[in-house]
């Protein structure tokens, strides 16, 4: 921009010192006769300055060309002040009468210094022409009633004052006129300013504006701006282009659609584009078109070629640039292989289309009825098992009748959805084989068990609901062996309800090799659910339980409840700080157990456990790995009047000496740690022999345990007749491996030998060195060497076991 201003004043200069150098003095003109006639003159005549008093029309016949333009020799500045140079057309003609403005001649002034009426076209090949202006609305070239073209030259607009709903331009077509930039430099100076602007384009005129700089620097300024064009004839943004722009306020942007019915268009094949703004791309009105078709592609979501199961919708997505994010971006597509036109539906990028019969084949294209533009189809192919969708499920009957006809059927998936909410009945066994996969859309209705029953295998249960899918009422077990259960949504997958028959002794929940996820925003969203006022047994074994952002896994808020946990995972997502792993709230005086015997807990913040209420609970915690890159609060219990919380964690049994290798005798302290809170002061028992598990009958810790050769120590913490984990630790003492019996046995006799030294055990191999460490002997598969052969003197033997482990010993031969 600074080369811009350097340049202005470089040719103001000239032109003054021109007119010096000649004597002249402006010659005031305001009448076409008059600037005609001293034009014509000044052309062979050295050049000069023409002043104009009034507004100057230019007639151009049909099938003519007015040159605004000169020699080096005869340089020509006009000055039109307020007043504008009109391109006077025959009123007729299309695209004949043209006022060419060429080299060696500047044009200034302070409002609209060039404009065209009655098609009076408007060419820039040279030159320069400018506006400085204070005014609104003003365009340095201005036609709303012929063609502009600028080819090359400079036309400039340097504004000053504007404010927000106020605008300048250096270029401005309207009326259903046609602009064609192939060259050139175009600038705008000042806020509001745009260096181009088309407003009611039309008339089948659609050449890529190209190969040309157009600069804007001010708060507000654009490059291209277009307010209103005919929908069949786009403005194209095409090949060698620079749009520049820069403001104080990160409000200057480059291509910026302003018309509700307007297309700006980048096709795919475009090259050498460079947009240096702080927003290349704006919709200033979301109903316009704005599409850049570089590098764009075209996906779907499931992807082509899948063979779904039932009717489904297929998401399409355009991605490559940032104007694919633009509401008013379509995606046209057709159900066949012929690829399709402007009339064909449309859908906004990340919009579905539904396929449902056998087969179906989608053909679809971005940004026609431009297809001149870009020519791309993409097709996609699915086939649908059921074309009729998925089996209505209104009973439990029914699910149980079309469950065993699926798995009677030739291999293939079955998808069923519920219709109503309804009880089991009777005993029932729903565990899909892996032929026969069954899924069900629970469709925000509940399954209530009111019989025993298994659940697994091949099974896919999911709902978006604020009921969950398996309510547990009664004194029943229910088994739930395999499969996914999702819900998305604010509600537990299994709920245990209230009321009576619910009893901890007959109503049994047992999970086991089978995944859970909740998709919830609330503490409402939970894997399990327990409000019941009587109890319940719930055992989950090798399970996977997924999380997200408030739920928890356990939330109880009723009676006495009896859980086991085993070799199962919670993978907890989001980082909210109020997201809890278990939620304990229950209100009765009755006895709870949770019992934690393998469980990794993946979570990053909040807590994991959070007890309240006014019950007895008792947290076992025996083996329990908590995965997290912020370390969330392990519980926290609340103050309610007789409520007592007991949180054994047995996890912190530890020892002062860590295990190892150590080459003398050590002291082993058994202690339970700091962070064992209630498992503090737990009886500690233990063994020694490196096979037998610790029990109660086992001996007593009450004095640190010396520890002068191999050992292995077992060892369990007891209290209040919970029992902890055993836990090992291992030492070993002078070099002997408590980790191979074998080898600590080890040994080889005579050590005095006069030939055959004897092995313990069978020895993979031995080898003989002496004094210096040559090999003297070198034997496999032995458990005798015969030594005869050697010299008398001190050698070391090397023996090794199968497993490579092996020992060394000095013998003497006689």
């Amino acid at each position: 921009m600074k080369k811009h201003y350097i340049k202005l004043i470089t040719l103001a200069v000239f032109f003054c010192l021109s007119s010096s150098m000649f004597g002249q003095t402006p010659v005031i003109v305001g009448d076409s006769l008059r600037f005609l006639t001293v034009l014509d003159s000044m052309k062979n005549n050295g050049g000069g300055t023409i002043q104009l008093a009034a507004s100057v029309r230019i007639p151009i016949a049909k099938n003519q060309t007015f040159g605004l333009e000169s020699t080096s020799s005869n340089p020509i500045q006009i000055n039109t002040n307020q007043y504008s140079l009109i391109a006077n057309g025959d009123g007729t003609s299309a695209d004949s009468c043209i006022l060419r403005i060429g080299n060696y001649m500047t044009i200034t002034g302070t409002g609209t210094v060039i404009s065209g009426i009655k098609r009076g076209h408007i060419r820039v090949v040279g030159g320069s022409v400018t506006s400085n202006t204070t005014t609104s609305g003003t365009s340095t070239i201005y036609n709303n009633d012929g063609w502009i073209f600028i080819w090359g030259g400079t036309v400039s607009v340097n504004a000053i004052g504007l404010t927000a709903g106020s605008s300048a331009a250096a270029v401005t077509a309207a009326n259903y006129m046609s602009l064609i930039i192939v060259g050139g430099t175009i600038s705008a100076t000042g806020d509001y300013t745009r260096a181009v602007v088309g407003n009611e384009l039309g008339n089948g005129i659609v050449k890529p504006i190209s190969g040309a700089t157009i600069n804007a620097s001010g708060s507000n300024a654009y490059g291209i701006q277009v307010l209103g064009i005919g929908a069949d004839t786009p403005m194209f943004i095409g090949n060698n282009l620079t749009i520049n722009t820069n403001s104080t306020d990160a409000t200057d942007a480059g291509i910026v659609n302003g018309g509700s019915t307007s297309v700006i268009m980048i096709p795919s094949s475009v090259t050498g584009l460079t947009l240096n703004c702080t927003t290349p791309m704006k919709l200033d009105n979301t109903a316009g078109v704005l599409l850049d078709l570089r590098g764009v592609t075209l996906t779907a979501s499931p992807v082509s070629g899948t063979a779904l199961v039932n009717p489904t919708d297929i998401v399409f997505t355009a991605s490559g640039n940032a104007t694919m994010s633009f509401p008013s971006t379509k995606i046209y597509y057709t159900y066949s292989t012929t690829a399709p036109i402007a009339t064909s539906p449309t859908i906004v990028n990340g919009g579905k289309i539904n396929v449902a019969s056998a087969t179906n084949t989608i053909t679809a294209m971005i940004g026609l009825p431009y297809a001149t533009y870009n020519t791309t189809s993409y097709p996609f192919n699915y086939t649908v098992q059921n074309a009729v969708g998925p089996i209505n499920i209104p009973d439990f009957a029914t699910l149980v009748s079309q469950y065993n006809a699926s798995q009677a059927a030739a291999a293939g998936t079955t998808q069923m959805k519920l219709t109503a909410s309804f009880s089991t009945s009777g005993a029932y066994t729903i565990t899909p084989d892996a032929t026969h996969p069954v899924i069900i859309d629970a469709n925000g209705f509940q399954i209530t068990t009111a019989s025993s029953g298994t659940w697994g295998g091949n099974l896919s249960i999911s709902s978006t609901t604020t009921t969950g899918i398996l309510k547990i009422a009664g004194a029943y077990t229910t088994n739930i062996t395999g499969g996914t259960y999702t819900v998305t949504g604010n509600a537990p997958i299994i709920y245990a309800s209230s009321g009576s028959g619910v009893t901890d002794a007959s109503t049994k929940l047992y999970l086991s090799n089978s995944t859970f996820t909740v998709n919830g925003t609330t503490n409402g969203a939970s894997i399990i659910k327990m409000a019941t006022n009587n109890g319940n047994l719930i055992s989950a074994t090798n399970c996977i339980f997924n999380v997200s952002t408030l739920g928890s896994l356990f939330t109880s808020s009723g009676g006495p409840q009896n859980i086991i946990l085993t070799s199962s995972t919670l993978n907890v997502s989001g980082s909210d700080a109020n997201t809890t792993a278990f939620t304990w709230a229950p209100a009765s005086q009755a006895l709870n157990y949770l019992t934690v015997d393998g469980l990794t807990i993946n979570m990053n913040s909040g807590k994991i456990f959070a007890f309240a209420g006014s019950k007895t609970v008792n947290a076992i915690i025996k083996s329990m790995t908590v995965n997290s890159t912020t370390s969330p609060i392990l519980y926290s219990a609340g103050t309610t009047t007789g409520f007592v919380l007991k949180f054994y964690d047995f996890r912190a049994l530890t020892t002062n000496v860590a295990p190892g290798t150590y080459s003398t005798s050590q002291n082993v302290t058994l202690s339970m740690g700091t962070t064992a809170v209630d498992a503090a002061g737990a009886a500690i028992y233990y063994t020694t022999d490196g096979t037998t598990e610790p029990t109660a009958a086992s001996t007593l810790y009450t004095a640190p345990i010396s520890v002068s050769s191999n050992t292995t120590i077992k060892s369990i913490a007891i209290k209040d007749t919970f029992t902890g984990n055993s836990k090992t630790f291992a030492y070993i003492i002078s070099g002997t491996d408590i980790a191979n019996p074998e080898k600590n046995a080890l040994s080889v006799y005579p050590t005095t030998v006069e030939n055959m030294l004897n092995i313990s055990a069978s020895a993979a191999r031995v080898q003989v060195y002496d004094i210096t460490g040559k090999s003297v002997i070198s034997k496999n598969n032995v458990k005798q060497l015969d030594l005869s052969a050697i010299h008398s003197g001190v050698y070391l033997v090397k023996v090794s076991l199968s497993d490579a482990t092996s020992k060394t010993f000095k013998v003497v031969k006689q």
